[in-house]
């Protein structure tokens, strides 16, 4: 938020917690940390582009935004690839020239090299060992929960209601989407965020609206529930064939999460620069 220029101090930081408290992060951190590193570490690899497409090195903007992919770890690969979306799409969006060709030749190959520990291992399972994505869960289940409401919201994972013997697979999940302080309150900060990315002045608005746009879009779009896309079918089949690893979905969130974050922390800006010009 600082590097973007967006918010005061107290607004960056009440946007930060959005983003670290989501419910996608609170249900699964003490359960699957390995997936949700690439939703922590994403902001610090976007971080290094902002700054490197302004001024200094790309080619140092470029390896200080690697290591923290590197950091993101091969415990799940798919959540890797799919996060790197938001430093992507931050690229694509610069002015074209040279500073931006560098940055992007720079960050294509640090990531590649980055990521070559665990991408080769992978391959060699993919193609030697066990395919477990068969007899795992299947679209029609990870695509369930993709509503637009769950989009925004942050609870668009089908784990959050998986009940086994009885009991609650993820008892926060639950109460994410059973209790009514959760709901109203997760609710408002979408509200809010969506409200906030709506108001003007703000910074990287093209940006941050496709980010949130692709991600609705990327996660709806396998979801036949009321109201659900008409392509749904087939990319349900698509998600159990060709892209089974990116099945679940919801490893996509941190492309919704993070611009509404952004959202908050500005429409709390507004609110106080309006607040002041009232009482002067």
């Amino acid at each position: 938020l600082e590097a973007l220029g967006v918010g005061r101090p107290g607004g960056r930081i009440v946007g930060a917690l959005v983003f670290a408290f989501s419910p996608i992060l609170l249900a699964q951190v003490a359960y699957r940390s390995g997936s949700v590193l690439p939703t922590v570490l994403v902001p610090l690899a976007l971080v290094p582009l902002i700054t490197g497409a302004r001024e200094g090195s790309p080619r140092r903007a470029a390896a200080r935004s690697a290591v923290a992919v590197a950091f993101m770890g091969g415990v799940n690969g798919a959540a890797t690839f799919l996060v790197l979306a938001v430093p992507v799409l931050y690229l694509l969006t610069r002015e074209p020239g040279p500073r931006r060709r560098r940055l992007t030749l720079w960050w294509g190959g640090l990531v590649v090299a980055a990521t070559l520990w665990w991408i080769g291992p992978l391959l060699l399972q993919q193609r030697y060992g066990l395919d477990f994505l068969s007899v795992t869960e299947q679209a029609a289940a990870t695509t369930q929960a993709n509503s637009l409401g769950q989009i925004l919201r942050g609870t668009a994972y089908w784990e959050l209601d998986l009940q086994v013997g009885g009991q609650p697979w993820l008892p926060a999940g639950v109460r994410f989407g059973s209790q009514a302080v959760t709901v109203l309150g997760t609710a408002v900060i979408a509200v809010f965020g969506v409200v906030g990315l709506a108001l003007t002045g703000l910074r990287e608005r093209r940006y941050l609206v496709l980010l949130l746009a692709g991600g609705v879009a990327a996660m709806a779009a396998g979801y036949a529930g009321p109201v659900g896309g008409p392509l749904s079918g087939a990319v349900q089949d698509l998600l159990d064939g060709p892209l089974a690893p990116a099945r679940n979905l919801h490893k996509m969130a941190p492309l919704v999460a993070l611009p509404l974050a952004v959202g908050v922390a500005h429409a709390l800006d507004r609110w106080a620069t309006r607040r002041e010009a009232r009482i002067v």
